[in-house]
């Protein structure tokens, strides 16, 4: 699932290990998902970058959550 949040003049996209199914987060997870569906967009990002501009500014791997 993806979590996408305005930052004004950027996008802040996140992509966590939640299942979501028809708008509904069901309450188990794959383990990792988020971590793997980021580096797969990293790496074609990064091998398309001579073709054409994309909107990747930075990837982070290693963040973690904040309790609000």
């Amino acid at each position: 699932m993806r979590d996408t949040y305005d930052l004004g003049n950027l996008l802040l996209i996140i992509a966590t290990d939640r299942i979501s199914a028809f708008d509904v987060v069901l309450p188990c997870g794959i383990p990792n998902k988020g971590l793997v569906l980021n580096q797969l967009s990293t790496f074609w990002f990064d091998q398309t970058r001579d073709l054409m501009l994309n909107h990747l500014v930075e990837a982070v791997d290693d963040v973690h959550c904040l309790d609000a």
